[in-house]
């Protein structure tokens, strides 16, 4: 039976996971790691473990250890920093994740810099402006408009 660890195990979009993977005619032993007990007690995964934010120390550890515990063979990274975090990371994961390239990972993760890259490659996008605050966001809307 393949082991999966998922992070951020106990939000919406992994959850929606775990249940994707309940669904699939494969069994699978999923482990859930999440910042929050009581996020925890809302996932389906087998094993459960709560651990510290990717940006405390601590992070990479505790991870390490739940793999080595749970003879985990891939690790789904779920929430965006975890994913940013562990795409950074990668090398201390050999062949536990399926993550495109770091500079990829860092594109997707910024709209802006997605939007001028598309751009770059004569892909249609809207045109947009980083508002930086509340007080930019009319300026921007103006902007956008006239």
């Amino acid at each position: 039976m393949r082991r999966i660890l998922v992070t951020g195990a106990g939000g919406n979009a992994a959850r929606n996971f775990i249940a994707s993977l309940r669904m699939a005619p494969e069994p699978f032993y999923i482990v859930g790691t999440d910042t929050n007990t009581f996020h925890l007690a809302c996932t389906d995964a087998d094993a459960s473990y709560v651990i510290p934010r990717c940006d405390e120390p601590g992070y990479e550890e505790a991870l390490l250890k739940i793999i080595a515990i749970e003879r985990v063979s891939l690790v789904h990274p779920q929430p965006d920093p975890e994913v940013g975090w562990l795409s950074e990371n990668r090398d201390s994961f050999p062949g536990l994740l399926s993550l495109p390239e770091h500079a990829d990972v860092v594109a997707c993760q910024d709209k802006m810099h997605s939007n001028r890259l598309m751009a770059a490659a004569d892909v249609p996008v809207p045109k947009s402006i980083r508002a930086h605050a509340h007080l930019d966001f009319q300026d921007a809307v103006d902007s956008l408009m006239g």
